[in-house]
């Protein structure tokens, strides 16, 4: 019998250089503030609009000085304002920070603390403005080093966002179709890729006092296959100022895998923080056709806002 031949195709990226000599050029430096030329945080989202004092500074290779555990980010406040931080380390070293209202340190915004199951620190919350004349805030890094790693860094993104605006993007849209707002909740996974992608919404009743739940809203997606493994690769993706955002895929009482945080490409048009989840699950031992596994998205909306 006859053979025809095939072909696939593929990309390569390659990048070779020298073994490292002590240079860690490619990291970035640290904001010192987002307001001035000076502050250096135009490489990394800034300056913050004159007007309205928003912004969006992130990046994940800020370089972390082995002599130096602290890092002050001063900010403007020109309009009340949603407020979203967050850090996270990328070789294990502890995170941990405040935001001020000032740089002497005596008016406390909020601390980092962890939230939801993501390997991160943020702080959240909704802040008056701040007059010209009486200062600026201050994001305050602690970043303790750890030992025999050349090149540390670590991730950190701040978005301030007119807090107006951030209740317009809480609004939910003109005819919104109940049956159409989330992601299915089965999904049946043959032999056949499957790929379910589209922008959601997570609709939640403020309180009597124009508060939104403080608990996460929980979406759970049933994924059944007929294969002897399933590798799910998910992102969630929003905006910071508005809701965060975490995936974890479960099978029965096990847990398979927990997503980490991300920051979104600068091509994503309104989405400023995200969440990956990579995992695998096996088919089930036995005489099952099939197995289920449940892919599970929690996302916390701000009840600071109102």
């Amino acid at each position: 019998a006859s053979s025809d031949l095939r072909c696939y195709r593929f990309d390569l990226y390659t990048y070779i250089e020298e073994p490292y000599l002590g240079s860690c050029t490619y990291l970035d430096g640290f904001p010192t503030d987002t307001f001035s030329e000076s502050g250096a945080s135009a490489p990394v989202g800034g300056p913050q609009d004159i007007a309205s004092g928003d912004v969006w500074i992130r990046g994940d290779s800020f370089a972390v000085d082995t002599e130096v555990e602290e890092y002050a980010m001063q900010f403007s406040l020109p309009k009340r304002a949603a407020v979203f931080v967050a850090a996270w380390s990328n070789q294990q070293q502890a995170v941990s920070g405040e935001v001020f209202g000032d740089s002497s340190h005596e008016e406390l915004f909020g601390s980092l603390v962890p939230s939801l199951g993501n390997n991160y620190r943020r702080a959240w919350f909704a802040v008056d403005p701040i007059p010209d004349d009486e200062g600026a805030a201050e994001v305050l890094l602690r970043v303790k080093p750890v030992g025999g790693v050349p090149c540390q860094s670590f991730s950190f993104v701040m978005q301030i966002q007119e807090e107006e605006d951030t209740i317009d993007d809480l609004m939910c849209p003109e005819n919104l179709d109940p049956d159409s707002y989330l992601p299915p909740t089965r999904v049946f996974v043959g032999e056949q890729f499957r790929q379910i992608s589209g922008v959601y919404y997570v609709s939640a009743t403020t309180d009597e006092n124009g508060h939104l739940p403080a608990e996460p809203q929980r979406h759970v997606m049933h994924v059944e296959f007929t294969t002897e493994a399933m590798r799910v690769l998910a992102e969630v993706e929003s905006s910071g100022a508005t809701a965060e955002v975490e995936a974890a895929l479960w099978r029965g009482q096990n847990k398979m895998g927990n997503s980490f945080p991300v920051i979104p490409g600068e091509e994503r048009e309104w989405t400023t923080f995200g969440a990956v989840l990579e995992a695998e699950v096996e088919a089930s031992s036995g005489d099952a056709e099939s197995t289920v596994a449940e892919l599970e998205i929690l996302t916390r909306l701000p009840n600071h806002i109102r």
